[in-house]
Protein backbone atom coordinates (compact mmCIF):
# COMPACT_ATOMS: atom_id res chain seq x y z
CA UNK A 1 0.00 0.00 0.00
CA UNK A 2 1.54 3.16 -1.21
CA UNK A 3 2.06 6.22 1.63
CA UNK A 4 2.59 9.26 0.32
CA UNK A 5 4.69 12.53 2.51
CA UNK A 6 3.68 16.16 2.26
CA UNK A 7 5.43 18.27 3.90
CA UNK A 8 2.91 19.81 6.07
CA UNK A 9 4.16 22.65 8.55
CA UNK A 10 7.11 21.03 11.34
CA UNK A 11 6.20 17.24 10.13
CA UNK A 12 4.79 15.13 7.27
CA UNK A 13 1.17 14.22 6.45
CA UNK A 14 0.96 10.86 5.41
CA UNK A 15 -2.18 9.63 3.05
CA UNK A 16 -2.80 6.34 1.99
CA UNK A 17 -4.73 5.12 -1.08
CA UNK A 18 -8.03 5.07 -0.56
CA UNK A 19 -8.66 6.26 2.53
CA UNK A 20 -6.42 5.27 5.34
CA UNK A 21 -4.24 8.33 6.23
CA UNK A 22 -1.56 9.21 9.04
CA UNK A 23 -3.04 12.43 11.26
CA UNK A 24 -0.06 14.74 12.71
CA UNK A 25 0.09 15.68 15.98
CA UNK A 26 -0.80 19.36 15.60
CA UNK A 27 2.19 21.90 16.88
CA UNK A 28 1.73 25.22 18.17
CA UNK A 29 2.80 26.15 14.88
CA UNK A 30 0.38 25.06 13.19
CA UNK A 31 -2.45 25.34 15.69
CA UNK A 32 -1.98 29.64 15.00
CA UNK A 33 -2.92 29.08 11.86
CA UNK A 34 -6.51 28.02 12.91
CA UNK A 35 -7.16 30.75 15.00
CA UNK A 36 -5.93 34.39 13.92
CA UNK A 37 -2.02 33.52 14.57
CA UNK A 38 -2.22 34.25 17.57
CA UNK A 39 -0.37 32.72 20.60
CA UNK A 40 -2.80 33.51 23.73
CA UNK A 41 -3.65 29.89 24.16
CA UNK A 42 -2.56 27.48 26.68
CA UNK A 43 0.60 25.52 26.38
CA UNK A 44 -0.24 23.11 29.22
CA UNK A 45 -2.44 20.11 27.05
CA UNK A 46 0.85 18.42 26.32
CA UNK A 47 1.96 18.13 30.03
CA UNK A 48 0.67 15.01 32.10
CA UNK A 49 -2.86 15.43 33.91
CA UNK A 50 -4.01 13.31 36.51
CA UNK A 51 -7.13 13.10 33.80
CA UNK A 52 -6.20 9.54 32.04
CA UNK A 53 -7.52 11.66 28.75
CA UNK A 54 -6.03 14.61 29.22
CA UNK A 55 -5.00 15.71 25.71
CA UNK A 56 -7.41 14.68 23.52
CA UNK A 57 -11.24 14.81 24.34
CA UNK A 58 -11.80 11.90 21.62
CA UNK A 59 -9.21 9.36 23.32
CA UNK A 60 -10.87 6.04 24.44
CA UNK A 61 -9.07 5.12 27.18
CA UNK A 62 -11.40 5.18 29.98
CA UNK A 63 -13.65 2.54 27.77
CA UNK A 64 -10.82 0.11 27.17
CA UNK A 65 -11.59 -3.19 29.39
CA UNK A 66 -7.28 -2.54 30.47
CA UNK A 67 -8.03 -6.43 33.02
CA UNK A 68 -8.91 -8.88 29.86
CA UNK A 69 -6.88 -7.51 27.41
CA UNK A 70 -4.75 -10.89 25.84
CA UNK A 71 -2.06 -10.79 23.97
CA UNK A 72 -0.62 -13.72 21.89
CA UNK A 73 2.86 -15.07 21.11
CA UNK A 74 4.24 -11.85 23.74
CA UNK A 75 7.37 -11.98 26.04
CA UNK A 76 5.28 -11.66 29.65
CA UNK A 77 1.63 -13.03 28.16
CA UNK A 78 -1.28 -11.21 28.67
CA UNK A 79 0.56 -9.21 31.29
CA UNK A 80 3.09 -7.81 28.43
CA UNK A 81 -0.26 -6.85 26.60
CA UNK A 82 -1.80 -4.69 28.84
CA UNK A 83 1.47 -3.06 29.32
CA UNK A 84 0.23 -0.95 26.03
CA UNK A 85 -2.47 0.14 27.30
CA UNK A 86 -1.66 3.74 28.87
CA UNK A 87 -3.46 7.01 29.50
CA UNK A 88 -3.05 9.65 26.69
CA UNK A 89 -0.36 11.88 28.08
CA UNK A 90 2.02 8.78 28.41
CA UNK A 91 1.72 7.86 24.88
CA UNK A 92 5.47 8.47 24.21
CA UNK A 93 6.84 6.23 27.23
CA UNK A 94 9.22 3.90 26.61
CA UNK A 95 9.60 2.24 30.30
CA UNK A 96 6.82 -0.93 29.38
CA UNK A 97 5.85 -2.17 25.86
CA UNK A 98 4.61 -5.94 24.69
CA UNK A 99 7.26 -7.64 22.55
CA UNK A 100 6.78 -11.10 20.77
CA UNK A 101 8.15 -14.07 22.36
CA UNK A 102 8.74 -17.08 19.35
CA UNK A 103 9.00 -15.26 16.45
CA UNK A 104 7.95 -11.48 15.19
CA UNK A 105 4.14 -12.74 15.25
CA UNK A 106 1.87 -10.53 17.62
CA UNK A 107 -1.67 -10.67 18.86
CA UNK A 108 -3.45 -7.89 21.09
CA UNK A 109 -6.92 -8.67 22.01
CA UNK A 110 -8.63 -5.76 23.74
CA UNK A 111 -12.29 -5.45 24.77
CA UNK A 112 -14.19 -2.35 25.52
CA UNK A 113 -16.58 -1.46 28.22
CA UNK A 114 -18.73 0.43 25.31
CA UNK A 115 -20.15 0.24 22.01
CA UNK A 116 -17.24 2.14 20.72
CA UNK A 117 -17.47 3.49 16.90
CA UNK A 118 -13.53 3.90 16.19
CA UNK A 119 -11.87 7.24 13.90
CA UNK A 120 -8.39 6.05 14.58
CA UNK A 121 -6.30 4.04 16.30
CA UNK A 122 -2.61 5.61 17.78
CA UNK A 123 0.11 3.39 17.30
CA UNK A 124 4.16 3.62 19.29
CA UNK A 125 6.18 0.85 18.00
CA UNK A 126 9.42 -0.22 16.97
CA UNK A 127 12.56 1.22 16.71
CA UNK A 128 14.49 0.37 13.72
CA UNK A 129 13.96 -3.40 12.86
CA UNK A 130 11.48 -4.18 15.49
CA UNK A 131 8.97 -2.04 13.71
CA UNK A 132 5.87 -3.94 12.52
CA UNK A 133 5.43 -3.43 9.14
CA UNK A 134 1.89 -3.40 9.66
CA UNK A 135 -1.55 -3.98 11.74
CA UNK A 136 -4.35 -6.22 10.84
CA UNK A 137 -7.68 -5.26 12.42
CA UNK A 138 -10.05 -7.40 13.24
CA UNK A 139 -13.54 -6.49 15.21
CA UNK A 140 -15.33 -8.15 17.61
CA UNK A 141 -14.06 -11.54 17.23
CA UNK A 142 -12.14 -12.26 21.11
CA UNK A 143 -11.68 -15.60 19.89
CA UNK A 144 -9.07 -14.90 16.94
CA UNK A 145 -5.71 -16.45 17.40
CA UNK A 146 -3.17 -17.63 15.04
CA UNK A 147 -4.87 -20.64 14.25
CA UNK A 148 -8.12 -18.92 13.01
CA UNK A 149 -6.85 -15.82 11.83
CA UNK A 150 -5.58 -17.33 8.49
CA UNK A 151 -9.12 -17.80 7.59
CA UNK A 152 -10.50 -14.49 7.88
CA UNK A 153 -10.02 -11.39 6.20
CA UNK A 154 -9.35 -8.39 8.47
CA UNK A 155 -11.57 -5.20 8.70
CA UNK A 156 -8.68 -3.05 7.63
CA UNK A 157 -4.99 -3.17 6.81
CA UNK A 158 -2.92 -0.31 7.90
CA UNK A 159 0.58 -0.07 6.63
CA UNK A 160 2.71 1.17 9.53
CA UNK A 161 4.98 4.15 9.41
CA UNK A 162 8.58 3.31 10.66
CA UNK A 163 9.48 6.49 12.82
CA UNK A 164 9.65 6.44 16.93
CA UNK A 165 7.15 8.63 18.16
CA UNK A 166 3.50 7.66 18.31
CA UNK A 167 1.15 7.55 15.17
CA UNK A 168 -2.18 8.38 14.39
CA UNK A 169 -3.72 6.26 11.54
CA UNK A 170 -7.40 6.97 10.77
CA UNK A 171 -9.69 4.48 10.14
CA UNK A 172 -13.39 4.20 8.30
CA UNK A 173 -15.71 4.69 10.48
CA UNK A 174 -18.47 2.87 8.56
CA UNK A 175 -16.16 -0.41 9.38
CA UNK A 176 -15.88 -0.08 13.35
CA UNK A 177 -19.29 1.39 14.17
CA UNK A 178 -20.39 -1.03 16.84
CA UNK A 179 -16.93 -2.33 18.12
CA UNK A 180 -17.32 -4.45 21.36
CA UNK A 181 -13.55 -5.93 21.15
CA UNK A 182 -10.90 -5.31 18.63
CA UNK A 183 -7.83 -7.72 17.62
CA UNK A 184 -4.85 -6.45 16.82
CA UNK A 185 -2.85 -8.74 14.18
CA UNK A 186 1.02 -7.92 13.51
CA UNK A 187 2.12 -10.42 11.13
CA UNK A 188 5.66 -9.42 11.17
CA UNK A 189 8.44 -6.79 11.36
CA UNK A 190 10.16 -4.61 8.45
CA UNK A 191 13.59 -6.56 9.52
CA UNK A 192 12.90 -9.22 6.71
CA UNK A 193 13.60 -11.92 8.63
CA UNK A 194 16.42 -10.54 10.67
CA UNK A 195 15.12 -9.92 13.50
CA UNK A 196 12.66 -12.54 15.08
CA UNK A 197 11.18 -9.41 17.20
CA UNK A 198 8.52 -7.03 17.34
CA UNK A 199 7.82 -4.41 19.48
CA UNK A 200 4.70 -2.22 20.27
CA UNK A 201 4.66 0.65 23.41
CA UNK A 202 1.56 2.01 22.86
CA UNK A 203 -2.34 1.47 21.54
CA UNK A 204 -4.73 3.83 22.09
CA UNK A 205 -8.55 4.73 20.40
CA UNK A 206 -10.15 8.04 19.09
CA UNK A 207 -13.64 7.89 18.28
CA UNK A 208 -17.23 7.95 20.20
CA UNK A 209 -18.86 5.75 22.49
CA UNK A 210 -22.46 4.66 23.87
CA UNK A 211 -23.49 2.23 26.84
CA UNK A 212 -23.61 -1.54 26.12
CA UNK A 213 -26.79 -2.89 26.82
CA UNK A 214 -25.37 -5.97 27.61
CA UNK A 215 -22.02 -7.54 27.93
CA UNK A 216 -20.13 -9.13 25.05
CA UNK A 217 -21.02 -11.99 24.54
CA UNK A 218 -18.55 -15.13 25.06
CA UNK A 219 -15.56 -16.38 26.72
CA UNK A 220 -12.52 -14.84 25.62
CA UNK A 221 -10.04 -17.70 24.30
CA UNK A 222 -6.33 -17.61 23.73
CA UNK A 223 -3.49 -20.07 22.93
CA UNK A 224 -1.32 -21.15 26.05
CA UNK A 225 1.79 -21.54 23.94
CA UNK A 226 2.87 -20.28 20.77
CA UNK A 227 2.82 -22.84 17.78
CA UNK A 228 4.91 -21.65 15.01
CA UNK A 229 3.66 -23.56 11.96
CA UNK A 230 0.35 -21.46 12.52
CA UNK A 231 3.03 -17.66 12.67
CA UNK A 232 4.23 -19.47 9.15
CA UNK A 233 0.62 -19.83 7.41
CA UNK A 234 0.26 -16.12 8.33
CA UNK A 235 3.12 -15.42 7.52
CA UNK A 236 2.77 -16.84 3.98
CA UNK A 237 -0.93 -14.82 3.34
CA UNK A 238 0.91 -11.74 4.61
CA UNK A 239 3.30 -11.93 1.89
CA UNK A 240 0.66 -13.20 -0.74
CA UNK A 241 -1.41 -9.96 0.24
CA UNK A 242 -4.38 -12.20 1.00
CA UNK A 243 -5.48 -10.77 4.67
CA UNK A 244 -7.52 -7.95 3.95
CA UNK A 245 -6.27 -6.57 0.82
Amino acid sequence: MLITCIPCYRGYHYTSSPVLQVIPAMSCQSEAHNHDHTHDHSHAHDLPSSDPNAGDKNSLYSKIDREHVRALNAAGGDEAGKNVIKPWDLREDELQHCESDADDSLIINIPFTAQIKLRSIILKTGPGDLTPESCHLYVNEPGLDFSSVSDRPAKEVVQLVPQRESVEYALRPSKFSAVTSIQLVFPNNISDGEDETTRVYYVGFKGEWNELTRNPDGIILYEAQANPSDHAKLREQVGGSQLGM
